[in-house]
């Protein structure tokens, strides 16, 4: 009796041993020194622990194995991360497919050229057929300025399919909010949201400058943003706009045109958005930029020529 009760006390204390020292094992971080694993199709359990085992990446094969198969024993194939992982998170990751993401990150006012570009150099995304110009431009107004995350294969349409949703379902839902009265539609916040974009150095200047862009709306004074003039006349920024630019005959010209342009000329953040739909309180209708990412802001037409002479030509003069 006594000695059945010593070999109880051994195998509960071998058990209790094992399940700590599998507790231990399971929760260790992975020895990795690469960031991802690319697990082919058709690869079995087996194998890839073998492998990972071989290779000093996991503490033991038929851990990492018997984890997978308690979770339902198919791994899927695609890439994963190592870096931080454990034999517990790793399994679970192989076992449901979470996969590494990627990110790709629309920057805020990029126009359409810079965008396709960016999309036709990114590596990790898949690119079925060449993106066009005029098909992007005809099916898609704009795409909201945000990181998206994806895993790598991606179709560059869909990316694109979900920035131009995420933009619009972001102006709705601002818009329902109640915005000022000039603002007629989701894609009128969209639309003076790229413009907003554009004018603004700062995000913190948003709001001041959609205050401004907004008060002239309502008064029906035309618009006059430089970003428009070079969106209708296809122009670099790093060239200035001269007097012909400005008479250039064209509906997104809003210095000749009063409203909205028919379209956005730029990508939009939220944040943009958001100052289209609630602007800075002031009665500002002008701003000048100062020369520094900043502007001044006026309200009569006196005290903006006063600003312009400070900050413009004053900056002439200087490298005069």
């Amino acid at each position: 009796m006594y000695g059945r009760r010593i070999a109880f006390s051994l195998l509960l204390a071998f058990f209790l041993i094992s399940v700590g020292l599998v507790g231990v094992l399971i929760t260790l971080p992975l020895n990795a020194d690469a960031l991802l694993i690319d697990i082919k199709p058709g690869t079995a359990v087996r194998t890839l622990a073998k492998k990972m085992f071989s290779q000093g990446l996991i503490p033991s094969a038929w851990l990492l194995e018997g984890t997978v198969r308690l979770l339902g024993g198919r791994i899927q194939a695609g890439e994963y991360p190592l870096a931080g992982e454990t034999t517990l998170s790793f399994a679970q990751n192989i076992t449901f497919g979470k996969r590494y993401q990627y990110s790709f990150t629309i920057i805020e006012g990029w126009d359409l050229s810079q965008l396709i570009e960016a999309l036709q150099t990114d590596s990790n995304l898949s690119h079925i057929r060449e993106i066009s110009f005029e098909e992007i431009s005809h099916n898609y107004e704009s795409f909201l300025a945000e990181t998206y995350f994806f895993e790598k294969g991606y179709e560059s349409d869909h990316l694109l399919a979900r920035a131009h949703l995420a933009m619009f379902q972001v102006a709705q839902s601002i818009w329902e909010k109640g915005c000022r009265e000039v603002m007629r539609s989701p894609k009128d916040l969209i639309v003076l949201g790229s413009v907003i974009e554009k004018e603004a150095t700062l995000s913190t200047e948003k709001p001041a400058i959609a205050n401004v862009l907004l008060n002239r709306l309502e008064v029906n004074m035309r618009l006059q943003a430089d970003p428009t003039v070079f969106f209708a006349v296809k122009k670099p920024y790093t060239q200035p706009l001269n007097r012909e630019d400005l008479r250039t005959q064209s509906p997104y010209n809003t210095y000749l045109v009063s409203g909205l342009p028919p379209g956005p000329i730029g990508t939009v953040s939220k944040s943009a958005i958001e100052a289209a739909c609630t602007p800075k309180q002031g009665e500002y209708y002008y701003y000048v930029a100062k020369g520094d990412g900043t502007h001044h802001f006026s309200k009569t037409h006196d005290e903006h020529i006063r600003a312009v002479n400070q900050y413009i030509r004053g900056q002439d003069d200087n490298q005069g």
